[in-house]
């Protein structure tokens, strides 16, 4: 009995994560090396390209040209959801690499962003919405420092951010000009304007990121399930208004054509693509194989050719993650559980998922640190966290080269790369983290430490 009792103990004893790493024992030696050189290698991996994506001609690859033309196709009174490479060859001439050809993916409202960038060249502009980013990465920082309760010293800022450069999403998200960040900015500013109960302002800042990106909804159907009707009423009014704008901009005809098409044509696309680890793309993978139609990406069979089976578990599998993670987020007892969870939920269940979608992940991963920090963190909890806080900043290019090095075998397709079924599964890991995320805070929430309630 007396053993049974020391060993439940020794099993709740809480950690620091101060105390974690000062420590001298060999596993925490080992554990900060280990992250240490993790960040180390994303940096020298990454980079380089990263720089690389802002020389020419790189730099029509990157993510940032849709922004940037869906901007002057609408300036120009010119249908911004042609084909990219379309609006490419009329705003830039004949390119010297292919780029996207089907239509941008965004929403109407993502052009509005980009106006003011309509009056610099691509390279200009490109430069700009670099500083815009690293801009919204900062401020993100200060803001998750506040409301994790940390010193908002230029030593932290300057810290996180220096470990933000070396994590690959971040990486990625930067290197190619994606919305992530201004929507990590967007939603920890909600965050930080909930917690003040400014409902209002909280609900036209989670209003501008769905109309941004059809990421966050499922954040607002939690908040009708908890009849917070103002920051309900607030995120629809602003979000609408955004869209009628655009609308008006570049005609109900285009706007409608974005809903009913659009989205449909490039989920199509990209379902089955070996980067995308959203929840809607793995019955694609499961039972109709792994082909990346547009970006360059390995292939693998599925491991039942089943097209009908995968067609309903990829709306079946994503709305049962969205009941669940809509349980666990009602039934926690401070919104800051049910706020980092739904975050997670939200990656998941969006039809595409990409690696630098990640970055969202910060706000979930801060909520966490918080409670390492505070010392209310027991083994059962820590252990999970920390392997997935390794497999979530290994670079998922090593990850790739394994699977090709390994696990290639020989394939009918003409220039490209195939792997076995189970391993276009690796692919999964940061799902797999996002879930493990989600379940470490359901287990960490607690009614006495909660900063920002529901009730």
């Amino acid at each position: 009995m007396q053993g049974m009792e020391t060993r439940r103990s020794s099993q709740s004893k809480p950690y620091r994560l101060t105390d974690l790493w000062h420590s001298s024992k060999p596993g925490p030696i080992a554990l900060k090396g280990l992250i240490i050189f993790i960040l180390i290698i994303n940096f020298i991996k990454w980079m380089p390209g990263v720089i690389q994506q802002f020389g020419y001609p790189l730099i029509y690859q990157r993510d940032f040209i849709q922004e940037y033309l869906m901007a002057r196709a609408i300036a120009n009174h010119v249908d911004p959801y042609l084909p990219v490479s379309t609006l490419a060859n009329h705003f830039f001439g004949p390119l010297p690499v292919k780029t996207f050809p089907h239509p941008t993916p965004y929403p109407p409202a993502a052009g509005l962003i980009s106006m003011p960038l309509v009056f610099l060249d691509f390279s200009q502009a490109s430069i700009a919405w670099l500083v815009l980013e690293m801009g919204c990465a900062v401020a993100s920082i200060i803001l998750l420092l506040k409301l994790t309760g940390r010193a908002v010293t230029g030593r932290n800022v300057v810290l996180c951010t220096v470990i933000l450069c070396c994590w690959s999403p971040f990486l990625q998200e930067i290197g190619i000009g994606q919305l992530e960040t201004l929507l990590l900015l967007l939603l920890v500013a909600f965050w930080a304007v909930f917690k003040s109960r400014r409902w209002v302002f909280a609900g036209g800042l989670l209003g501008l990121s769905i109309a941004l990106k059809l990421i966050a909804w499922p954040i607002v159907l939690y908040l009708v399930l908890r009849r917070k009707w103002k920051v309900v009423c607030s995120a629809c009014c602003s979000a609408a208004m955004l869209n009628l704008v655009a609308a008006a901009l570049i005609g109900f005809r285009g706007f409608a054509y974005y809903y009913t098409n659009v989205t449909r044509c490039v989920i199509e696309l990209y379902r089955s693509d070996e980067f995308n680890f959203s929840s809607y793309a793995l019955p694609w993978k499961l039972f109709a194989g792994t082909r990346s139609y547009v970006l360059r990406g390995f292939a693998a069979p599925p491991m039942l050719n089943a097209p009908l089976l995968a067609l309903v578990l990829s709306f079946l599998l994503p709305l049962m993650l969205l009941s669940l993670g809509l349980l666990v987020a009602l039934r926690a007892r401070c919104f800051e559980t049910s706020f980092g969870v739904l975050v997670c939920v939200a990656i998941l269940i969006n039809p595409v998922a990409w690696h630098h979608s990640l970055v969202l992940a910060l706000i979930p991963l801060a909520m966490i640190a918080r409670h390492f920090l505070e010392g209310t963190v027991t083994s059962g909890v820590n252990r999970p966290f920390v392997y997935s806080i390794l497999f979530i900043f290994f670079p998922y290019d090593g990850f790739r080269r394994w699977i090709l090095t390994f696990m290639k075998v020989d394939s009918p397709l003409i220039g490209v790369d195939q792997v076995s079924s189970a391993a276009s599964l690796f692919v999964f890991i940061p799902a797999v983290c996002l879930v493990v995320f989600s379940w470490v805070l359901w287990k960490l929430d607690s009614g006495d430490r909660c900063r920002t309630c529901v009730n």
